[in-house]
């Protein structure tokens, strides 16, 4: 079977069980269904091969030593950040692609959060750092709303 016609049935179960209220479960299979995006053409051994030798390695996400973290990295992050403003579109651009760069590590994500929100130095997971970064966006963007309208 293609990991398309897997993801589309996962697809499919989450909506209807959205449709019945019932989050928890919905919020699982949506993980599943971002596992599943970009191996469409895979079949689902491929996939569940490809998952398990990701999950025996080690993962490069976390950096060991703070001498280790790409400062120009986080600089251009924090800039483009900065330069979005309060501009929804410019923002979930830069947002997006931070999301999804594969070479920005956690600790650089952590990097960047501190110097775009000003708050604390590390999060537990790379993911937290991002939802701070949003979160941060999304306060300043309802403040500069409600500022406007004075």
């Amino acid at each position: 079977m293609k990991v398309k016609v897997l993801r589309r049935t996962i697809c499919d179960l989450a909506d209807s069980l959205s449709a019945s209220g019932v989050e928890p479960g919905r919020q699982t299979l949506q993980a599943v269904i971002e596992l599943c995006e970009g191996h469409d053409e895979e079949s689902v051994d491929a996939l569940l091969a490809g998952l398990c030798h990701r999950l025996s390695r080690p993962t490069p996400s976390v950096c060991p030593q703070a001498d280790s973290t790409d400062h120009t990295v986080v600089a251009l992050y924090v800039q483009r950040l900065q330069e979005a403003g309060v501009q929804q579109s410019a923002f979930d651009r830069v947002f997006d692609a931070l999301s999804k760069d594969k070479a920005v590590r956690k600790c650089e994500v952590d990097a960047i959060a501190h110097a775009y929100t000003g708050g604390r130095p590390k999060w537990p997971t790379k993911h937290e750092a991002l939802e701070a970064i949003e979160t941060w966006y999304n306060s300043r963007a309802f403040d500069e709303a409600k500022m406007s309208r004075v």
